[in-house]
């Protein structure tokens, strides 16, 4: 009986994912539409995670279709393959491009920046092919109603509503101090010219202006976000992406160093350390 009760945290630890997997992909079957849980997003985030749990961790056989990828091929798709793309859509409201669709819906202005944003957001496949989008509050709209109940009750991708709302409503709060459509048209031509000269989308583009805006501490919706963005654009033409990507990613890469230092001890390390201490009668130091 002893090997076995040893063994029961990791019963119930698996266990638990089969019920608690499946429970959460069944329920995403329910309550999702079909075209977006058949999108490419919401395929290679939430329900590679699920596979993943539901599978590897639970056990469970004979509910997905035979894939010929391993575990570890499978783990690396879902954490690095579609990262960008999930972090395009986490950090949609800190977004040039949204921010550009916002300044000018809220001043008057064109609407190439909305109908760009929107196009973006079609590749991605968080919306639909087939409906326009005439002002910022439909397409927030339908992106509240597109995240269904489960981005509602556990705000996981495809949509942070959340966020957005608190975007929209900074920029609404800053409407009189947003900058004039030539300030706004330079910096879609640098966004526009800098992707090219990259080999990016605008999207993703976007994604590393907002990553580098987010860790600066700036506040979203501020006119002096649009700076940033200027700044960022200049610093990227200046440097070149590898360069720009390094500097803002270094204090995240440090952090993962660290992690994987050997001579830094883990909790788990100490812990283990100080169990076998006691088993074996010494006194903690």
């Amino acid at each position: 009986m002893l090997p076995f009760l040893i063994s029961l945290p990791e019963r119930m630890l698996r266990a638990g994912a089969a019920l608690i997997g499946g429970a959460a992909r069944e329920t995403a079957a329910v309550l999702l539409p079909s075209w977006l849980r058949g999108a490419a997003l919401y395929r290679m985030t939430l329900d590679r995670l699920l596979r993943l749990t539901i599978e590897q961790v639970g056990g469970v056989t004979d509910v997905y279709p035979d894939e010929p990828m391993g575990l570890g091929e499978l783990a690396a798709r879902k954490a690095a393959g579609n990262a960008l793309e999930a972090a395009a859509i986490l950090a949609l409201g800190w977004s040039p491009l949204w921010a550009l669709a916002a300044a000018a819906d809220l001043t008057g202005g064109t609407r190439l920046y909305l109908r760009t944003l929107v196009a973006e957001l079609r590749r991605l496949q968080v919306l639909p092919p087939d409906e326009e989008y005439p002002s910022m509050g439909a397409l927030l709209e339908r992106l509240e109603s597109t995240s269904g109940a489960l981005a509602e009750s556990m705000d996981l991708p495809p949509v942070q509503i959340g966020e957005l709302k608190r975007s929209w409503r900074s920029f609404q709060r800053q409407a009189p101090h947003l900058p004039e459509p030539a300030e706004l048209a330079r910096l879609y031509g640098g966004l526009q010219q800098t992707a090219r000269e990259e080999g990016r989308s605008l999207i993703a583009l976007s994604t590393l202006i907002a990553a580098g805006a987010v860790r600066s501490g700036l506040q979203v919706g501020h006119t002096y976000l649009f700076s940033y963005y200027a700044d960022s654009l200049g610093a990227i033409q200046e440097e070149g992406l590898p360069a720009y990507l390094r500097r803002v990613a270094r204090p995240y890469a440090a952090a993962v160093a660290r992690h994987f230092d050997r001579r830094r001890r883990s909790h788990t390390e100490a812990l283990v350390a100080r169990l076998g201490r006691r088993w074996s009668g010494d006194p903690d130091p």
